[in-house]
């Protein structure tokens, strides 16, 4: 898994994290890869 960050006026933004956010994509967990798992839970449909 590659991990994407733009720079937003003076912060970065990860576009992973957009991407789900808006609902274009749905988290899938690998191990080891999953230093932000606890971030993308969020984002999981119920």
């Amino acid at each position: 898994m590659k991990y994407v960050w733009i720079k937003y006026e003076t912060t970065y933004v990860m576009v992973n994290e957009i991407i789900l956010a808006t609902g274009h994509a749905k988290p899938v967990y690998i191990k080891p890869n999953l230093k932000y798992a606890d971030d993308f839970r969020k984002y999981e449909k119920k």
